[in-house]
């Protein structure tokens, strides 16, 4: 439990990942985890380019584009579900590739598990907004989209405020994460260590 929580905490907390070194379970775990994170946001996307192109112009929910006829609404993620999506669009497949290439590039190379560090605290609000939470009823989109939600009494909450905000916390993050490895480089090169390539 305790090498589950030393994974799980730099995920949250991207100042705290093992960027330079993958040295124990937990940090090999926490890699695995982030990896797999990369996922849903290249997922949502993805998806978004796509259903762009599609419909013309509007960002939709992901299960949207999905109803089974015309007015029989998709509220969950089920097996056919997922296979009337991959028929539409190459997402699924795309960013589980994506998340597999990140995972093997970063196993060796430590500047690819610095870019994917901030990612799921940048991520989180992105992939809920796009994905919904799976077993609620596609409860983000009924409470949340379509101009449901308005900004301080201003204009409605879209898609393209969360991209904004994603990119915001990125940038927070990756400066907050880059601050302490460039500070362990800089201390392995005083000390004529080479800088880690893995």
């Amino acid at each position: 439990m305790k090498t589950v929580l030393r994974a799980i905490f730099p995920l949250i907390w991207p100042c705290a990942a093992p960027v330079l070194r993958l040295r124990g379970t937990a940090d090999r775990l926490w890699w695995v985890l982030a990896s797999l994170w990369v996922f849903f946001p290249a997922g949502a996307v993805l998806h978004h380019l796509f259903a762009y192109r599609r419909t013309i112009g509007t960002m939709t929910c992901i299960l949207n584009d999905l109803n089974e006829a015309p007015g029989v609404k998709v509220y969950e993620f089920t097996w056919p579900v997922i296979q009337r999506w991959v028929a539409m669009e190459p997402t699924l497949p795309l960013a589980g590739g994506i998340a597999a290439v990140t995972l093997l590039l970063g196993w060796f190379l430590w500047p690819v598990r610095l870019l994917a560090a901030p990612l799921y605290v940048s991520t989180l609000a992105l992939s809920v907004w796009t994905w919904d939470i799976p077993g609620t009823g596609r409860w983000v989109c009924m409470n949340l989209h379509d101009d449901r939600v308005r900004l301080f009494g201003g204009p409605a909450l879209r898609t393209s405020h969360i991209y904004m905000l994603t990119l915001g916390l990125f940038v927070v993050a990756f400066a907050a994460t880059l601050g302490p490895v460039l500070k362990a480089v800089l201390k392995e090169q005083d000390r004529g260590e080479v800088a880690p390539k893995g």
